[in-house]
């Protein structure tokens, strides 16, 4: 009896997913209208976001392989070399991007038009203006630098395309800056469905643009040029459809104000800290592998945790589209949309999480068998400490989307450069002690003292809060 009515709920719960995944919106005038939309929403996004991905996956399967081939294995080091050199500057937008989501979100949500198109103008005048900066710096220190010797190359060829090449990739990343404010607007309206098959297409012509550099002979720069383009394109023609479907929204300068210059650099800063401090958390570890044990105990650690890195990328697929659909529930005045949510959202997570976290613990040796060959075999005790560690991002992202959406930035860079801080510290310590389990032991203590506890009593009172702070309704935009 027990069984059939456990089978009943799961069928009820499986009949209400599968109601909300429709193209047609639903009506926003209700509470259960509204709540449905962004159920809607955040399903055809994280849709959209597997299909991406797998077009993704496939084009850089194919596109490997061919590269390598024409260009031979220097110049295609360079390139790998090269556009890891630009990634450095992947924080060059200061977190603009990431505080327009939150302002626009909040200002469509209230439809408040005027502020939402003030925050696109602006946050499209500040990430232009980081652009230029970007290709003037380029061009100045471009002839002082001998770039061959940067990237220690030596065949005639890949010294004479080493500068041309870097020089193009920072072009692109640098007309790719302000471009990239259409992604944060469709991420804002909660679009990012639309934002995706969007992306899915720049693949799809980086892989022909690759295919047509080949098929020409053409040399290394043109060769990036052609892949780097597809993005572009992808958000050039996403911007024109965009605007066109929201006239309201067009950048001006007349709509540029300085006071949400203001507002979008101090939030953008924090989210900043956030990200620079995840990567000195996250990509650390190897280095310090490497520098208390040699190099040649960095795989022994960093393949195992590339096999568990699948279910963070899992989880930021799902979870992402919920950030801009908290903050436009409480605009709105949904506050008990947002409990039930996240609710929702923590169980979810987890109950998704659990089960893939022990089949890699159970059989993830089998897995590095099949992937990397027999040399390489985890210790069991590294195993459980990355399953841990899964399950404890399974919980860490449903309450980061949460906080994100009702603007609590500030609470978590604190909180993040103090795990990062103490990651570190701890990371090293533990290392010198029991080798390399050291490092992900360190991770998981840092995470647990320094977000989980903290960020949980943030969680409870910012939940306490929502129902004054939405008290009202706004009109549906």
């Amino acid at each position: 009896m027990d069984d059939d009515r456990t089978i009943t709920r799961l069928l009820q719960r499986l009949a209400r997913v599968l109601r909300v995944i429709r193209l047609r919106q639903f009506d926003t005038a209700t509470p259960e209208g509204r709540s449905n939309e962004r159920y809607r929403r955040a399903a055809l996004t994280t849709a959209s976001s597997v299909a991406w991905k797998c077009i993704s996956m496939l084009t850089l399967l194919v596109s490997i392989p061919l590269t390598i081939k024409y260009l031979g294995a220097e110049r295609y080091g360079m390139w790998l070399t090269v556009t890891s050199t630009v990634a450095i500057f992947s924080f060059a937008d200061l977190g603009i991007g990431n505080g327009l989501v939150s302002i626009l979100a909040d200002a469509v949500g209230r439809n408040d038009r005027d502020r939402a198109q003030a925050a696109v103008a602006s946050a499209l005048a500040m990430l232009g203006a980081i652009a230029v900066i970007l290709v003037v710096g380029a061009g100045m220190a471009y002839p002082l630098v001998n770039w061959a010797g940067i990237f220690n190359v030596h065949s005639p060829t890949a010294v004479q395309e080493a500068g041309p090449a870097l020089l193009v990739v920072l072009l692109c990343f640098a007309l790719n800056l302000p471009l990239g404010v259409v992604a944060r607007v469709e991420n804002g309206l909660q679009n990012g469905f639309v934002q995706n098959l969007w992306v899915a297409g720049g693949s799809l012509c980086s892989l022909a643009g690759l295919l047509v550099a080949i098929a020409a002979r053409s040399g290394l720069p043109l060769l990036v040029f052609a892949v780097s383009a597809g993005p572009l394109i992808s958000a050039l023609g996403n911007g024109i459809q965009l605007f066109a479907r929201h006239p309201w929204l067009r950048p001006s300068i007349a709509s540029c104000q300085r006071q949400t210059m203001r507002r979008l650099l101090s939030t953008g800063l924090f989210f900043f800290a956030i990200q620079a401090s995840m990567t000195i958390a996250y990509q650390s570890a190897n280095l310090v592998i490497a520098h208390l044990m040699g190099a040649a105990a960095v795989p022994a650690y960093a393949v195992p945790a590339r096999m568990f890195m699948i279910v963070a990328g899992l989880l930021s697929i799902v979870m992402g589209p919920l950030w801009p659909a908290y903050t436009d529930a409480i605009a709105r005045g949904d506050p008990d949309w947002v409990s039930r949510a996240f609710r929702r959202s923590c169980a979810g997570s987890l109950a998704a999480t659990l089960p893939i976290a022990l089949a890699m613990v159970v059989f993830g040796n089998t897995i590095l068998r099949i992937w990397v060959g027999p040399n390489l075999q985890a210790p069991l005790w590294l195993l459980v400490l990355f399953g841990t560690h899964c399950l404890m991002t399974s919980y860490l992202y449903p309450v980061a989307m949460l906080l994100n959406g009702l603007g609590e930035i500030r609470f978590q860079a604190v909180a993040m450069a103090a795990m990062a801080l103490s990651n570190i510290a701890m990371s090293v310590l533990l290392v010198m002690r029991i080798g390399i389990l050291g490092a992900i032991a360190g991770t998981v203590i840092a995470e647990t003292v320094f977000l989980i506890m903290p960020l949980s009593w943030r969680v409870r009172r910012v939940l306490q809060q929502t129902r004054p702070r939405a008290a009202v309704t706004c009109v549906s935009a």
